[in-house]
C-alpha cells in the first residue's frame, strides 16, 4: 500500500511538472512573440523618427524658400508701384503742359489774328511789300514753334502711357506671380503633410 501510495504521489508530482514545464514553454513563446513584437515597434518608430526628421527638414527648406520668393515678390512689386506713380506724374504733368500750350494756342492765334490785320491794313497804304513779308515769315514761325512743341508734347504723352501701361501690367503679373507662390507654397505643404501622415500609418 505504501508503495502504491508513492507511486501515485510520483506520478502526479511528474503530471504536475511537465504541466508547469509546459506552461514554461508556453511562456516562453509569448515572451519570444512580444519581443518580436517589440522590435517591429522600434523599428516602425525609428523609420517614423527619420521621416519625421526628413519631412520637417523639407517643409522648412520650403519655408525658407516660399519667404525669399515672396520678399522678391513683395520688393518686385513695390518696383512697379513706385514706377507706376512716377509715371501717372509725368504723365499729368505733360496734361497740364499740354492745356498750358493749348490756352498758349489761343492767345497766339488771336496775336496772329490781329498781325493779319495789321499786316492787311499796312498793305493796303503802304507800297513797301517787304513789311508784309516780314510779318507773314514771322507768324510762321510762330505757328512752327507751336506745332514742333505740340508734336514733341504729343510724343511724350504717347510715351509715357505706353510706360504706365507696361508698369501696370507689370504690377498685374506680380500680383499673379505672389498668387501662384501662394499656391505652390500650399501644395508643397499638402504634399510634404500626406507623405507624412502615409509613413505614419502602419
Amino acid at each position: 500500500a505504501t508503495k502504491v501510495a508513492y507511486r501515485d504521489e510520483k506520478e502526479q508530482t511528474e503530471q504536475q511538472c511537465q504541466e508547469l514545464r509546459d506552461h514554461v514553454a508556453e511562456a516562453q513563446g509569448e515572451i519570444s512573440r512580444l519581443q518580436g513584437c517589440l522590435k517591429t515597434l522600434e523599428t516602425h518608430y525609428r523609420d517614423l523618427q527619420h521621416s519625421y526628421e526628413s519631412i520637417s527638414e523639407e517643409l522648412l527648406a520650403v519655408l525658407e524658400k516660399a519667404q525669399q520668393r515672396e520678399a522678391e515678390a513683395e520688393e518686385m512689386r513695390d518696383g512697379f508701384e513706385r514706377l507706376l506713380d512716377t509715371k501717372e506724374r509725368e504723365l499729368n504733368e505733360v496734361l497740364l503742359k499740354m492745356e498750358v500750350l493749348g490756352n498758349s494756342l489761343e492767345e497766339k492765334e488771336a496775336q496772329f489774328n490781329e498781325m493779319l490785320k495789321v499786316c492787311t491794313c499796312a498793305s493796303s497804304h503802304v507800297e513797301d511789300e517787304s513789311l508784309e513779308e516780314m510779318h507773314r515769315k514771322s507768324i510762321a514761325e510762330l505757328q512752327r514753334q507751336h506745332d514742333k512743341q505740340v508734336e514733341e508734347l504729343l510724343q511724350e504723352k504717347e510715351r509715357l502711357m505706353q510706360e504706365e501701361t507696361a508698369a501696370t501690367l507689370a504690377c498685374k503679373q506680380s500680383m499673379t506671380f505672389e498668387l501662384d507662390l501662394s499656391i505652390d507654397l500650399y501644395l508643397s505643404i499638402d504634399r510634404s503633410s500626406s507623405h507624412y501622415c502615409n509613413e505614419e500609418s502602419p
